[in-house]
């Protein structure tokens, strides 16, 4: 049940890059940010009227709660990253990311995450991951600062998603959803407000234009993305603390390849030989880590049994 809601999480993932890309071309990274937040505060809010699970009230780590500020890092590590080096070989420095993030959380033990390190049979289809993430990479000029801001790319959305899954133990899924969105609309607030300070926007930057912009947009883009985020984090939550990170963070990708080479299909655009190849590779990973899991589990079973 758990490694299918993670891929199915993934899916959503991809959804909604998809639809928050089409509103961040109509008003801009910061605005659709704004729009983005605001969005995802109305819908947990109306979510949050329905009768809840009573959590005991104590104190927790404050710390729990910059799981929305860290999210917004991501959005704009993620937009200069796609920007530099371009859609597939930020995907595949992102998943490297994440894998390798994974990796040291389970073993660690992260936040106070049990710890699950990598034994010696997840190495073939580990990799066979990594051989999947290279194939992805376009071939071409790498600079540094954008190969580090990739990595970044991909690590700050994995510590967002645990900030979020811890916090949602200590007050609930849907209360640490709202809390997610609403420390992240403060710090998207407080973005632009220095970025218009310093001078970086455009002077005739206001709310009226943005308005004027967002009337034009179509409603499904502006609340898309909003709404699939309080879905997609509200699942993260209740998922992520079922699964060992490392492999919930690859069942993911495996939702987000699948959906995006879905997308590209039904769009007429297809998928380069690299994407389709990297992805195919990294699930025939899983596959291999799931077989080798199973057949050690029924050794255990049978040498207890015995």
């Amino acid at each position: 049940m758990y490694p299918m809601a993670a891929i199915v999480i993934g899916g959503l993932i991809t959804i909604q890059n998809g639809i928050n890309s089409l509103l961040s071309r109509q008003v801009g990274s910061l605005g659709s940010a704004i729009v983005i937040h605001l969005v995802g505060l109305a819908t947990v809010s109306l979510v949050l009227l329905a009768p809840q699970k009573r959590y005991k009230t104590g104190k927790h780590p404050l710390y729990l709660y910059l799981g929305g500020v860290i999210g917004v890092g991501t959005i704009f590590a993620c937009n200069e990253t796609f920007y530099r080096l371009g859609a597939s070989l930020a995907v595949a420095l992102a998943l490297f990311g994440q894998l390798a993030g994974s990796l040291i959380i389970d073993t660690t033990g992260f936040l106070g995450r049990q710890k699950c390190p990598p034994k010696a049979r997840t190495l073939p289809g580990l990799g066979a991951i990594l051989l999947g993430i290279i194939l992805m990479m376009e071939r071409g000029k790498l600079d540094l600062g954008g190969f580090v801001l990739g990595l970044v790319s991909g690590l700050l959305p994995l510590f967002s998603v645990i900030l979020n899954s811890q916090l949602a133990l200590e007050i609930g899924i849907f209360k640490s959803v709202r809390a997610n969105f609403l420390t992240g609309f403060a710090t998207t607030i407080l973005v632009a407000f220095a970025s218009v300070i310093s001078g970086a926007r455009p002077s005739h930057f206001s709310i009226a234009n943005s308005l004027q912009i967002l009337g034009a947009t179509n409603p499904l883009i502006i609340v898309g993305g909003g709404v699939i985020g309080v879905m997609m984090v509200g699942a993260i939550n209740f998922v992520y603390p079922k699964l060992p990170a490392l492999h919930a963070t690859l069942l993911m990708f495996a939702g987000q390849a699948l959906a995006g080479l879905a997308v590209d299909a039904i769009l007429s655009n297809g998928a380069s030989f690299e994407k389709l190849s990297g992805t195919l590779m990294v699930i025939s990973g899983l596959i291999i880590n799931a077989t080798l899991e199973r057949m050690a589990s029924r050794r255990s079973r049978a040498g207890i049994i015995g």
